[in-house]
Order: C-alpha cells, then sequence, then structure tokens
C-alpha cells in the first residue's frame, strides 16, 4: 500500500508523462537522487547523489526502505548481511531505495502484482 502511494506521487508530480508511458526505473531512481554516482577528485573515489534531487519522493523511498527493514523479508536479510560484511548503514539504504524504485517500476512497467517467488515466462 505504501508503495502504491508512492507511485501516485509520483504520477502527480511528473504530468509530463505521455498516456501509458511509464519511465525506466533508472531514469526515476536518478531524479529521486538514490542512484549512485561515482565520484572522483584526484586521489579521492567515492560515491554521491544528485545535489538536486527530488527531496519529496527522496523521502518517501527512505521510509519505505525503513519499513522493509523492519519488516521479516529479503530486503530485511540484505540490509543485515551488507551492514555486518562492513558497509555503511546510509550506504546500503540508498542501494535498497534504489532497489525499491527499480521493483516499483518493474511491476508497472509489466502490469502486473509484485510476487516474491516470480519465474520469468521464458524460463
Amino acid at each position: 500500500m505504501f508503495l502504491v502511494a508512492i507511485l501516485d506521487y509520483w504520477i502527480c508530480a511528473r504530468r509530463r508523462w505521455s498516456a501509458g508511458s511509464v519511465p525506466p526505473g533508472g531514469t526515476t531512481a536518478c531524479y529521486s537522487g538514490v542512484a549512485p554516482f561515482e565520484h572522483r577528485s584526484g586521489s579521492s573515489v567515492g560515491s554521491r547523489s544528485r545535489d538536486r534531487a527530488n527531496k519529496g519522493s527522496k523521502t518517501l523511498f527512505h521510509l519505505a526502505a525503513i519499513s522493509a527493514i523492519r519488516m521479516a523479508g529479503e530486503l530485511k536479510a540484505y540490509y543485515e548481511r551488507k551492514v555486518a560484511a562492513g558497509k555503511h548503514k546510509m550506504s546500503v539504504m540508498s542501494s535498497m531505495r534504489n532497489k525499491l524504485i527499480l521493483r516499483l517500476f518493474a511491476c508497472v512497467r509489466n502490469n502486473r502484482c509484485y510476487q516474491k517467488n516470480y519465474v520469468h515466462a521464458l524460463a
């Protein structure tokens, strides 16, 4: 239900989509400031998010990631595994936000509901 609210927010925020078209998840992740970009400046290498991100959608996806961590499931296991491996918590949260966006827009693009154990038709 929470992801439906996020999608409604996005559709209202991005009125310039033509009827029936949905942008790729990567475009949405970039617009939300969630997509990772490599940042190189001399000898320092890291990653950073987009400075001019849509703060409202980034907040909604952050809240969805926090909810996913609190609930038992594969995203919680992913979070715990990455933190145990030594990753920073906010870095893992950012990758979880990106995963949520990509999954949400894949379901919208394919016009189907999310299925935990999805099997592709060609498999």
